[in-house]
Parts: C-alpha cells; structure tokens; sequence
C-alpha cells in the first residue's frame, strides 16, 4: 500500500481566487465559496487521484484552504476519491508551506506503525514541495503543473 497526498488547488482542480499569486488570504477566504468550487475545472491529476484510490493506495487531499463543511461535498459531486481530507483549522494564518509541513507531521504522527511501500507528495507550488522536500527525505515530491500538463512527474 501507498501513500498519495494531493494538494487542491492547482492540483487536482483550477485554483479558486488568485492566492497563489497575491497571497492575501482574507481575500482568498471571500473567494472560496461553495458556488464558485463547484464550477472548478477538474486537472488530470483527478484521474491519478482517482486510480491510486481505486488500487487500494491511502490518499489524503491536503489544502491549505480553510476548514468547510461543504469541501467533502464538492468532492463527492465532482467524482474526487479520496481517504482522508485535510483542510486548515479556521483562524489559523501559517503560510502555506509552514502549514503543509505541520500537517504532514501530524499525519505521520497519527500514522505511526502504519507501513507504506512509498510516500508521495504532489503539489503545484514550488515552496510547499521544497518545504516537503527538505523535511520528509522518504517522499517522492512532485510537481503538478507538469503533471497536469502531461510532462514528467518530476520534482
């Protein structure tokens, strides 16, 4: 069995807002709505996401988007599977990168004991791959926007 986590965003669908160009997270939280999610494009990672699911793989959707209770719904009406769904804790600002590393941390943690044949990070930004990267030597970190563009899962 392995281990899979996806990012959202850019990911596996089109980025809601502009925050990963402006990062300006109050204005994300007012564009990170539930009608504007459910008319993001799917990104062909969706379908890895989806297969890695089906063979039996853990896969966890980690988002640095605030907690909603509607996220696993938009999810399910888009056809996403997945194990486990992380989202940031509401009033909580780490930045991104910050943040995916305590998660991971957290995941791990509750994961103890549990074998993994391989671990695998996919992320569309640079700095939550490289923060990834640098801290989980047993991960294979890649890079979405290749992936979604039919390039190489290369970090």
């Amino acid at each position: 069995m392995n281990l899979f986590v996806y990012d959202y965003d850019g990911t596996l669908v089109e980025c809601v807002g502009t925050y990963e160009q402006d990062k300006d997270l109050q204005k994300f939280k007012r564009d990170n709505t539930f009608f504007r999610n459910l008319f993001l494009k799917k990104l062909p990672l969706c379908n890895s996401c989806n297969n890695n699911y089906e063979n039996g793989d853990v896969v966890v959707i980690m988002t640095a988007r605030e907690e909603r209770w509607w996220l696993p719904l938009v999810l399910w009406l888009k056809g996403i599977k997945y194990t486990l769904l992380i989202q940031r804790h509401k009033n909580q600002d780490m930045d991104s990168a910050s943040l995916k590393k305590f998660l991971m941390w957290k995941l791990l943690q509750d994961n103890v004991g549990v074998s993994f044949f391989a671990k695998v990070f996919v992320d569309d930004l640079k700095s939550n791959r490289d923060s990834i990267e640098s801290t989980f030597k047993e991960f294979i970190v890649l890079d979405a926007n290749k992936a979604n563009k039919g390039g190489n899962y290369e970090t």
